[in-house]
């Protein structure tokens, strides 16, 4: 286990999940290796947490091994989750059942707290948002029981994911996020503190604070740098980079984005490779390089499906390919459009439904479809999106997301005071890029 968890740490996940299935088969728990073992063990496991609920007293008796043994599975799930988080959600489900129903066999409060987290996060990732809310704050709860910083670490970063995605309360995250971090790096963990980290200057940035993103940003990746920790240093080049194309960069931005993408997949990590595709390819929109963008925005996409990501990891690369698709369709044409304009309706109708099930992504799929009603000679209809969108950053406090909003409604209509509203808060946040599209559009309007 501890072979496995140094191999962690330096990101090759395959040998270090290798060492920790090898422990598991040490402690007679061999973990199965085929995907229909997979799934007929999660079937198993879901029945027993079910009868752990139902049916307490028949179900929660001890399996008669030492507390130990039951701890050093804990940490052996806990493990291998953090890897198939980013590789295998079918295995990560597994993983999370059976960490917690052993600890609660066992009475072992720690594992328990690890164990709910993980329940919650998968409920999240099939929308079952209800069940995520009751498990996490049962982690929640747990940890501040047992005061343990590992515990309250994951259990807080469960709850922030659920607050920020399938709730939308983009401050309350924000403190759970920062809690989080506190937390791993009280307990000394590097790497689950970069993921923490990461997660405080995604917020921070999303909300409109980009010094204090950049700022969070710098520091992941000075820290993974120091390290030699290739996971936490993509971190830190992915987030400086997204933070540099929002600032408009784009010079910058690519080459941090490109460098993070190589880390990423020398670990193999496709989750991230997937999530700063779709930023490059948001570089290229900007710099005018569009057959490019969209050729790495599908690429990604396909990605994207083969791996099987689930819920809101969904969402990093299918805004950007609508986004795409709308400046091919207006650029096309004649004798294209039509074709793109299908491409693009296909596009807004999946980051709609992909709005559903991650809060985030409603003020930019909500602009983007009004943008597609917009081409299509519906403004009426254009004009209800885009209000939307405004009203849900608002809301969410999105302000980049408000600022793009107003700038799409000013310029599509002509209106100055939606354009000196779109320029006052670019202005605040320093987005330069949307900000020269803010004065030219105020230019030809004046």
């Amino acid at each position: 286990r501890k072979m496995g968890e140094a191999l962690f740490r330096r990101g090759e996940h395959q040998q270090a999940m290798e060492y920790l299935q090898r422990a598991l088969a040490y402690l007679g728990r061999p973990f199965p290796t085929s995907r229909w073992g997979v799934r007929l063990a999660i079937v198993r496991q879901i029945l027993q947490q079910a009868g752990h609920r139902l049916l307490p007293r028949l179900f929660l008796r001890s399996e008669g091994f030492g507390s130990p043994a039951a701890e050093e599975q804990t940490r052996l799930y806990e493990a291998m989750g953090w890897i198939d988080y980013f590789v295998d959600v079918e295995r990560l489900f597994l993983e999370a059942l059976t960490l917690l129903n052993v600890s609660e066999r066992n009475r072992f409060s720690f594992g328990i707290a690890r164990g709910s987290m993980g329940i919650g996060l998968i409920s999240d990732f099939l929308s079952m948002f209800w069940l995520g809310g009751i498990y996490h704050r049962r982690a929640v709860a747990l940890a501040a029981e047992i005061q343990h910083p590992l515990a309250i670490g994951l259990a807080d970063l469960g709850l922030a994911f659920h607050e920020l995605h399938a709730v939308g309360h983009c401050d309350r995250a924000l403190e759970l996020f920062r809690r989080s971090a506190a937390a791993y790096r009280e307990a000394g963990e590097l790497r689950r503190w970069g993921a923490a980290a990461t997660m405080v200057a995604w917020v921070l940035r999303f909300i409109g604070h980009p010094a204090d993103s950049l700022e969070q940003s710098r520091e992941i990746l000075r820290v993974g740098q120091e390290a030699g920790d290739p996971e936490v240093w993509g971190w830190g080049l992915a987030e400086l980079g997204e933070s540099l194309l929002q600032a408009g960069a784009l010079e910058d931005a690519a080459a941090h984005l490109q460098q993070a993408i190589e880390l990423f997949k020398g670990i193999p990590d496709d989750l991230w490779v997937v999530f700063t595709m779709s930023d490059l390819a948001g570089c290229m929109l900007r710099q005018g390089r569009l057959k490019e963008a969209v050729h790495l925005l599908e690429e990604s996409s396909r990605l994207s499906v083969r791996r099987g990501f689930k819920g809101y990891d969904r969402t990093q690369p299918r805004l950007p390919l609508a986004e795409a698709y709308l400046v091919a369709a207006e650029q096309a044409e004649q004798r294209d459009r039509a074709g793109w304009l299908r491409k693009t309706e296909r596009a807004c109708r999946v980051v709609l439904r992909q709005s559903k099930v991650d809060a985030v992504a409603m003020p930019a799929a909500y602009r983007f479809q009004g943008t597609y009603e917009w081409l299509r000679g519906r403004p009426a209809s254009a004009q209800k999106w885009w209000q939307r969108s405004l009203a849900v950053a608002a809301r969410l406090g999105a302000r980049y997301e408000l600022g793009a909003t107003y700038l799409e409604m000013g310029k599509r209509l002509g209106a100055r005071a939606d354009l000196l509203r779109a320029e006052a808060i670019l202005t605040d946040i320093g987005a330069r890029w949307d900000l020269a599209q803010v004065r030219e559009f105020l230019k030809k309007a004046s």
